[in-house]
């Protein structure tokens, strides 16, 4: 688990990889995640979070950057007055 500061607030994001069995000998998957929760100061009862999960440890790395640049680049902003949530 890593604590990070964001644009859109204070997060912690959390990484891992899962090692899956099949029934068939001989075949398992292994499959990555990362989650990143960020809790927005405008909207202190809220948390946001981004799930990422991918199937083949070789795309990791592009992952993580992907992600990285992603969170990196998340806002909030209120609605506008008489407006309603979706």
């Amino acid at each position: 688990m890593t604590e990070i500061e964001l644009p859109l607030g204070p997060a912690c994001g959390v990484h891992g990889a899962l090692r899956n069995l099949s029934e068939t000998p001989g075949q398992e998957l292994i499959t990555g995640h990362l989650d990143y929760f960020v809790c927005p100061p405008p909207h202190p009862r809220c948390v946001v979070r981004l799930s990422i999960t991918w199937a083949s440890p070789a795309v990791a790395l592009g992952i993580h950057r992907l992600a990285e640049a992603l969170v990196h680049s998340l806002t909030a902003e209120p609605l506008p007055t008489g407006s309603t949530s979706r």
